[in-house]
C-alpha cells in the first residue's frame, strides 16, 4: 500500500483524469455513432440480452471499430487504476480512523472486485463485438451481470470512502475544538 500522500494523490488524479476522458470523449462519441443509444459501459444496472445486437447494429462498422479502440483499450487500464487508487485510499482512511483489524481486507477487496468485474465486462463486450451479428445470449447475460456487479462494488467502494472521510473529518474537528 502507498504510504505517502503524493503518490496517492498523483494516482487519484490519473485515475479520475482517465475516467473523465472516457466520460466526456469516448462514451459520447460511441453514443453519437449509435444515434443516441448508450454504450454497454454506460448501463450500470445491466441490459436486456438483445441490447448488444441492437447497439452494435446502430453503431455501424466504424462505431464497432471505435468501441474496440480506443474505448475498450482505455477501459482496460481504468480498472487497474481504480483498484490501486481506491484500495490505497481505503487503507489510508482506515488507518486514520481505526486500529488495524483483519476485516479491513474485506474493504480493500471491494475496488479489486470492481476492477475484476469491469475486466470481465470488457471481455464480454469484446467477445460480443467479435461474435456480431451472431451474439450469444449467454455472453450478453454474462456481460450484463458483470456490469451490475461492477456498479455495486464500485458504489460500495465510494460509499466506504465517503463514510470514512466524514468520520475522519468529524474526529479531526472534534479533537481540534477540544484542544481549543
Amino acid at each position: 500500500m502507498l504510504k505517502k500522500p503524493l503518490p496517492l494523490a498523483a494516482l487519484f488524479i490519473l485515475t479520475n483524469a482517465l475516467y473523465f476522458w472516457m466520460a466526456s470523449r469516448t462514451l459520447p462519441a460511441l453514443m453519437a455513432f449509435a444515434g443516441g443509444l448508450p454504450p454497454l459501459d454506460a448501463l450500470p444496472f445491466g441490459y436486456a440480452p438483445d441490447y448488444p445486437a441492437r447497439l452494435f447494429a446502430a453503431l455501424g462498422e466504424a462505431g464497432r471499430d471505435y468501441y474496440r479502440a480506443p474505448q475498450l483499450i482505455l477501459d482496460s487500464f481504468y480498472p487497474l487504476l481504480f483498484a490501486l487508487t481506491y484500495a490505497n485510499l481505503l487503507a489510508v482512511l482506515l488507518r486514520k480512523n481505526f486500529r488495524p483489524q483483519r476485516w479491513f481486507a474485506l474493504l480493500y477487496a471491494l475496488p479489486v472486485c470492481s476492477a475484476v468485474c469491469d475486466w470481465l465486462e470488457n471481455a464480454a463486450t469484446f467477445t460480443m463485438l467479435r461474435q456480431y451479428p451472431d451474439i450469444s445470449p449467454a455472453m450478453a447475460g454474462a456481460g450484463s451481470i458483470f456490469a451490475t456487479l461492477k456498479t455495486l462494488t464500485g458504489f460500495l467502494t465510494l460509499a466506504g470512502i465517503l463514510l470514512l472521510s466524514l468520520r475522519w473529518l468529524w474526529r479531526y474537528y472534534k479533537d481540534k475544538a477540544r484542544r481549543g
